[in-house]
């Protein structure tokens, strides 16, 4: 049966890429309603959005990742991690907008 209101969060693989290849956390993302989804699409156009800014307003959590998952830790992956702020975000739009098999 479809759920009117879905699960508050969803965890997804997102594939890093490191210099020395891929590594493979997961993310603990928020589900977004059509309307909250469509406004955070539009802050993302703005140049003065920073990277953990686009990331603390769709995740929650991580796991497979040094450090717990605060602003800092997020401002330290996306400076060490230059790919990671966009794999993301990918991510979590995928995910939230496309069906996955087995659901």
């Amino acid at each position: 049966m479809l759920k009117l209101q879905p699960n508050p969060t969803f965890t997804s693989a997102v594939k890093i890429p490191t210099p020395s290849g891929e590594v493979a956390i997961k993310v603990e993302f928020k589900h977004m309603t059509r309307d909250a989804y469509a406004a955070f699409l539009k802050h993302e156009g703005e140049i003065t959005r920073s990277d953990e800014d686009a990331i603390m307003d769709i995740a929650v959590g991580w796991t497979g990742v040094e450090g717990d998952f605060t602003r800092e830790n997020v401002r330290e992956l996306c400076q060490q991690y230059h790919a990671a702020p966009r794999v993301i975000v990918e991510t979590f739009i995928r995910e939230l907008t496309q069906n996955r098999l087995g659901n």
